[in-house]
């Protein structure tokens, strides 16, 4: 499931349990069927998805990884490494979101992608991104419990291009 399905299940949960408490019968809202986004889904033009994804991707030739480290005495070390940012450092980062008219995820992106771009020695990084995504045109999409997540790959070129360029091309 989506976040979203979370919502939909609690509120059915909740609603069979205040049910089950007051002795009352239990009455939903008719089930909208996934197979209606699955059926929407076969339905799209899977050609322009090959040649878009095919254009998206034109070039890279390298596989983007992360460095692994060296082995101590026949074992690995493994580190979970936890950071925050303070409210100013937030704050700023929104701020320079909302000037430059670009998403904080795309800040966020971006300097992924710059950061792998660095460990690779390569100004083209590729990553996958989890995105949720229910179609409007669908009827009761809203309503849907089911799965509604992918997996999109997130390019980051140029390594020499500005910053603020950078985070308003990938918005684009």
């Amino acid at each position: 499931m989506d976040g979203w399905c979370l919502s939909i299940v609690l509120k059915e949960f909740l609603h069979i349990y205040a049910s089950y408490v007051n002795a009352s019968p239990i009455t939903l809202e008719p089930v909208q069927p996934y197979g209606k986004y699955i059926k929407w889904l076969m339905e799209q033009d899977k050609e322009q998805a090959v040649s878009y994804w095919d254009h998206y991707l034109s070039g890279h030739e390298q596989q983007t990884v992360l460095p692994k480290q060296k082995k101590t005495k026949g074992r690995s070390r493994q580190e979970h490494v936890t950071f925050s940012f303070s409210k100013e450092e937030s704050s700023r980062l929104s701020e320079l979101a909302a000037r430059e008219e670009v998403t904080l995820s795309t800040i966020f992106h971006t300097i992924w992608g710059i950061l792998l771009q660095k460990y690779n020695n390569n100004d083209d990084a590729v990553f996958g991104s989890v995105i949720s995504g229910r179609p409007a045109e669908i009827e009761g999409i809203e309503h849907m419990v089911g799965l509604f997540i992918n997996t999109m790959p997130v390019r980051v070129q140029g390594a020499k291009t500005p910053f603020l360029q950078l985070i308003k091309d990938m918005q684009k």
